[in-house]
């Protein structure tokens, strides 16, 4: 492992998932709505893992993000959940820039939630 600068965000991670998933449950025909106790439908999702590692080889480097997710849903008494994990990774001769940091992360999200509302199994779990 390499030591390198901290990577940071001055955007909220949470909000930006919960953006998204918000954005993603309303084009598969979803209506996000606050959670409340005691409705009999509801999803919960987790950040499991935000994760960013450089490691360099004899020529050449490998930056590489991780996520991963945790979905909890309830719906008429019965209870769904599931584990979705994605990465992203480059790998160079060069210290990343900022952008290729940036997309590297973006890539690993992207494909965590994209499993998410990829799975049929779920999609029919909150259609009920």
């Amino acid at each position: 492992m390499v030591a390198g600068a901290k990577i940071t965000t001055s955007q909220d991670v949470v909000e930006l998932f919960s953006n998204a998933i918000k954005q993603g449950l309303r084009q598969k025909g979803f209506e996000p709505i606050p959670f409340e106790d005691g409705r009999p439908t509801d999803l919960r999702v987790e950040i499991r893992t935000l994760d960013y590692d450089v490691s360099m080889g004899l020529w050449t480097g490998s930056n590489l993000a991780k996520a991963s997710i945790k979905v909890l849903a309830h719906n008429a008494g019965k209870t769904y959940e599931k584990v979705y994990r994605g990465q992203g990774e480059i790998r160079t001769m060069w210290v990343a820039s900022q952008e290729t940091n940036a997309k590297i992360i973006n890539a690993a999200v992207s494909e965590v939630l994209n499993k998410m509302f990829a799975d049929q199994e779920l999609l029919a779990f909150l259609a009920r």
